[in-house]
């Protein structure tokens, strides 16, 4: 019968889990994470920290102010761009962090530390507000650190959130020093982006 045949078939074991040292689940896109690091480290990154590349065309770097909420998507995002950097074709103005993917005061830490890992450790970090984004955040994708539950893995984060800018501010003053020369970035939420317009009417 259907119940017998229902009954007869063994339940699957549910697939095994890579753990870290601490027993907390190393979710799958962090292999990729991993991967991609080295990639980083062996074919972006020049070998000395202070190396920066040659840009064959001699073009002028863009100025980027990247505004974040790493969170893996946005990590490899932040790989990419200090590879370009690093290659002259791009200065990293400043990264301006917002809750998202990860509450904020994660997102903060986890830009300090990809920039750390990449010799960028000296680039001015923001901060978004820790309650500006209402609802679940994504750390059942993303780890709750935000990067797959591998952050014991980078190195530490140079910038202190309590000492940092708001985010606003480093928005609003960038783009006021430098009328027209800045690109402004955002991979995350807009949050950000309406604070400084709120701060400043007209700025973006």
């Amino acid at each position: 019968s259907d119940e017998d045949m229902l009954t007869s078939v063994a339940p699957r074991s549910p697939p095994r889990e890579l753990v870290d040292r601490t027993g907390d689940p190393i979710l799958p896109f962090a292999r990729f994470f991993l991967l991609l690091t080295v990639c980083f480290l062996l074919f972006i990154r020049p070998s000395s920290a202070n190396e920066v590349g040659d840009n064959p065309q001699q073009t002028k770097p863009r100025r980027i102010l990247f505004d974040t909420d790493p969170g893996g998507d946005d990590i490899f995002a932040l790989l990419w761009l200090q590879g370009l950097a690093r290659q002259g074709y791009a200065e990293i103005v400043a990264v301006t962090t917002v809750a998202g993917n990860v509450d904020g005061k994660q997102t903060f830490a986890n830009a300090s530390r990809i920039l750390a890992l990449g010799g960028f450790g000296d680039v001015e970090v923001g901060r978004g507000a820790t309650a500006d984004r209402q609802g679940a955040d994504a750390a059942h994708i993303h780890g709750s650190d935000g990067v797959g539950n591998l952050s014991r893995t980078l190195p530490a984060a140079p910038h202190r959130f309590g000492e940092a800018r708001s985010s606003a501010d480093v928005i609003v003053e960038r783009l006021r020093k430098e009328p027209g020369e800045i690109t402004l970035v955002a991979v995350g939420p807009l949050t950000n982006l309406a604070a400084a317009e709120r701060q400043c009417p007209g700025i973006l």
